[in-house]
């Protein structure tokens, strides 16, 4: 906002961005509707065909949910969990949402890999960690990535900060999710099924496919009645073997998103699963990046934590209802607050 605005365009402005901040904490302190418990489509002629762990020696990766966060004027809102991560919660609505149960393991596709997961997706906006990422597939596994949780912890996470810009948020994560790697694999990559299970959105749909490469349509619900919903396109390439599946994404296009990418990475151990992701996203956060950068972090980590919790919780328990399933989200994130977020300040890519 500039200083030449007008008086009154400036009371309009402090008034617009009061009712969003009450709004925005209204909604951080009470959950909201999570309506009753409803069952997944077995099958979405929309739906992208999931790439299933299969033998090879191809690195793989799978994705995470769409990672993007999102600020319209002065109001914030984002992108969340495993698809990435969420500073703000938003209204909730079951409306026209998929319904919890079982994803159609037994009938996915095994698609052909066309396009190379080491590499930037074409049609998709280059990052500044872009070309990072595929370094990180290149070399993968790092080092440094062995198990990072606690045994008493169900996720560990870590900040990754932006030398030039202290609101690109950045994290690398990991979680330890006792269902099996091709049960967590079709999870991931059912998209259209995201609704169920993250409170926030409206609707994801699969706009077209090529090979092993996606490309998705997201609507997230405005924190406000009076600003526009949160849209984007995004695009994943998912590649697999036998015990790893690997998911790379970048972002197409958006209404309020600069850039989100990331990458995430499913590794069978046993008959659990070690979810580890890099999420990226740097949104037009407007006034509040002046006024409340602390507080979009550490939102920005409790709703990312918040909606990996819901994907374990229904990767873990298929026969749970929605409410059931966010119930479980609401204690693991109150019994383990990821504040305050401990950071990686800048991580030394070099020892990938």
């Amino acid at each position: 906002m500039q200083s030449t605005v007008t008086c009154r365009y400036f009371i309009v402005a402090v008034f617009v961005w009061v009712f969003a901040i009450q709004a925005i904490e209204t909604k951080a302190k009470s959950p909201p509707d999570r309506g009753e418990a409803l069952q997944i489509k077995k099958e979405s002629s929309q739906s992208a065909p999931v790439v299933e762990p299969k033998a090879g020696p191809t690195p793989v990766n799978s994705e995470r949910q769409a990672q993007s966060a999102q600020v319209s004027g002065e109001a914030v809102k984002s992108c969340s969990g495993t698809c990435g991560a969420t500073p703000f919660p938003v209204p909730s609505s079951t409306e026209g949402s998929p319904k919890l149960g079982e994803p159609s393991i037994a009938k996915l596709d095994v698609v052909q890999i066309v396009h190379s997961i080491d590499e930037n997706i074409s049609g998709a906006l280059e990052s500044p960690y872009s070309a990072k990422l595929s370094l990180l597939i290149k070399r993968w596994p790092p080092e440094n990535i062995e198990k990072k949780w606690e045994d008493n912890r169900p996720y560990w996470i870590r900040g990754i900060k932006n030398e030039k810009n202290s609101l690109y948020i950045g994290s690398e994560k990991q979680i330890l999710i006792h269902a099996n790697l091709k049960r967590v694999s079709a999870l991931i990559q059912d998209f259209e099924s995201y609704p169920a299970f993250y409170h926030d959105l409206k609707h994801v749909r699969v706009i077209s496919k090529d090979g092993n490469k996606v490309t998705t349509f997201w609507e997230r619900y405005s924190p406000v009645f009076f600003l526009a919903n949160i849209k984007y396109e995004q695009v994943y390439v998912v590649d697999a073997t036998d015990r790893r599946v690997t998911i790379r994404y970048q972002l197409k296009s958006a209404n309020s998103i600069n850039f989100a990418d990331g990458l995430l990475v499913l590794e069978a151990e046993g008959e659990n699963t070690r979810l580890t992701a890099f999420d990226f996203f740097d949104a037009k956060w407007g006034i509040l990046g002046g006024i409340a950068p602390g507080k979009i972090w550490n939102q920005s980590f409790k709703n990312s934590v918040k909606d990996d919790m819901a994907l374990k919780a229904h990767a873990e328990h298929p026969e749970w209802s929605r409410d059931q399933i966010f119930k479980e989200s609401d204690r693991i994130l109150d019994s383990f607050p990821p504040d305050p977020i401990q950071y990686v300040d800048p991580p030394n890519w070099a020892s990938y």
